[in-house]
């Protein structure tokens, strides 16, 4: 065997096992102990939760029934888990007595959910609540409060307030029903959406809604709350408002288009609002006179019953300038008026006022006009013209009658006289009348002048009878005291005949009292000697 073959023996293979470092060791540790816990932070909630699920339907309508103190029924219920919470469908508040009418309250649909931070932690709050399709009736009788749309925020007796973190709602409709009125007062609001919404805290909100006696889109934001539970007219509230394309017409006095802005503030028992508003188009029933109308106004309202304080509130339309204050009374006033309104004016034109209620191209009268005058509505008025009370005095200026039958009757009167011989032959213009003062109620449609005193050039006249709001007859009787001679007036035989019954007028100082009447449709009066009554009376 050579050398070169020759292989030493090997030296034998130690085998050793590598250790880890003591870090990896310990963070391995610290996953299995991080795990375990998990595992047991899991089975605890999951034991807590399977016996307290916060989300069942009976604990909905425990907190429902005791809240609005009626019966509750749910028609579907389902548990959701992203996010936790619950959705209920066809919820139903019963009736205390009357059980087959329709439920005061009713939801189409209440989508309740939390984040899992909050439910892990046990946190008495809701982060989310979903109202679709909220329609609550308040009769008239009810007290105030009950049923209250507050129902989630209302804390029980043996509860604390069940905060919000945001609250939208959609489609919900109140109805608030008023005396013996069978139509209620509608509220529907498209949209409303609040954040921290609590009894405890002020609550942030934006809303659009619409009403049923001036249906138009009403925007609302600003703050309410906190909420007063034991006087709920004393929780705070304020905030700023639009009102755009209201339609007047559906309170049947009155059409017209309107547009306002405010802001408001104070409690819910005593909102005072200030804004101005604009009526494009504004006109009274039974008028073919339209206008523009702007507004100022400060008002209170007491949301708790509706009824309204007029402050102050200007109303500016053509040439004049009227001012209202007074009250507009909830279901039930004391007083007997739903509206007991003060008007006055001591800037204002005749033509604007008449032109309110007149279907002719033409107003009767022109001139500057003064008045002060109460204006009453009953609380279950059928007709508004029919319906309302109205009782003042009037003072006209510079006044003129615009129908020609009407002048010309009283010019041929007055130029009879030297005073309206000379005047005739200054001026051929329509007859001036001055110092035109009187008193005038509105009762059953029918408007009672009396007390009416002017003057024309050469004859002082004394004036009263009715006008009919409804039907536009005019009957008015009175006396003409003028030094001309009543045959004068008339031609022919007309004239013969007045010429034998002169002497038989009453005189007074070579003042002749002559009496004479306005009657017919408006547009189409006359006016004439009313010698088939005592010429003796003064008429009043």
């Amino acid at each position: 065997m050579g050398f070169d073959q020759f292989t030493a023996p090997q030296a034998p293979v130690v085998k050793t096992t590598a250790h880890p470092p003591r870090a990896t060791r310990s963070r391995r540790k610290l996953w299995i102990i991080t795990g375990l816990a998990l595992i047991a932070v899991a089975a605890f909630y999951a034991i807590v939760f399977s016996i307290h699920w916060p989300f069942k339907k009976q604990a909905l309508i425990d907190v429902l029934q005791e809240r609005s103190h009626r019966s509750v029924t749910i028609a579907r219920f389902r548990v959701t888990y992203l996010p936790p919470g619950c959705v209920a469908e066809g919820i139903t508040f019963l009736r205390y007595k009357h059980k087959n009418q329709p439920p005061l309250i009713t939801i189409q649909q209440l989508a309740i959910s939390v984040t899992y931070p909050t439910l892990l932690t046990f946190q008495h709050r809701l982060d989310s609540v979903r109202v679709r399709g909220l329609h609550l009736i308040v009769p008239a009788n009810e007290p105030p409060g009950n049923p209250s749309p507050m129902l989630l925020l209302t804390p029980s007796a043996s509860e604390s307030s069940l905060p919000i973190g945001r609250l939208d709602a959609t489609g919900s409709l109140f109805e608030f029903y008023r005396g013996n009125d069978p139509q209620p007062l509608r509220v529907a609001f498209n949209r409303l959406s609040a954040q921290h919404v609590s009894t405890r805290t002020t609550i942030r909100y934006l809303a659009e809604l619409s009403n049923s006696e001036v249906p138009g889109l009403i925007r609302l934001q600003g703050l309410l709350g906190p909420w007063d539970a034991k006087q709920t007219a004393n929780t705070p509230v304020r905030g700023k408002f639009t009102y755009d394309h209201g339609d007047l017409s559906p309170i049947q006095a009155v059409s017209g288009t309107l547009f306002s802005r405010g802001a408001f503030n104070g409690t819910l028992g005593a909102i005072r609002i200030t804004g101005s508003a604009q009526v494009q188009n504004f006109a009274v029933h039974g008028s073919s006179h339209a206008r523009a109308l702007a507004v100022n106004y400060k008002v209170t309202v007491n949301a708790t019953n509706g009824s309204i304080g007029l402050e102050t509130i200007t109303a500016a339309f053509e040439r004049s300038r009227v001012l209202l204050s007074g009250s507009i009374s909830a279901a039930h006033p004391h007083d007997g008026e739903i509206a007991s309104i003060q008007l006055s004016s001591n800037q204002a034109r005749i033509e604007d006022l008449l032109e309110l209620f007149i279907s002719s191209k033409e107003p009767p009268m022109t001139g500057d006009v003064s008045f002060g005058a109460h204006f009453g509505l009953p609380p279950e008025y059928q007709s508004f013209i029919r319906d309302m009370k109205l009782s003042g005095n009037f003072g006209i200026a510079g006044s003129k009658f615009t129908n020609q039958s009407t002048e010309a009757g009283l010019t041929k009167l007055s130029q009879t006289s030297e005073a309206g011989k000379q005047e005739k032959s200054q001026h051929n213009v329509a007859m001036v009348l001055s110092d035109l003062r009187g008193q005038a109620t509105v009762t059953g449609g029918i408007a009672h002048l009396s007390h009416v005193e002017f003057h024309i050039p050469g004859a002082d006249a004394r004036l009263s009878g009715t006008y009919s709001l409804r039907t536009f007859q005019a009957d008015f009787a009175g006396t003409l005291m003028t030094s001309g001679n009543v045959s004068d007036t008339q031609t022919g035989a007309k004239s013969l005949f007045l010429k034998a019954l002169t002497p038989f007028l009453k005189h007074h100082d070579k003042v002749k009292i002559i009496p004479f009447k306005i009657t017919g449709p408006y547009g189409h009066t006359t006016t004439s000697l009313d010698l088939g009554h005592n010429s003796h009376r003064i008429y009043y």
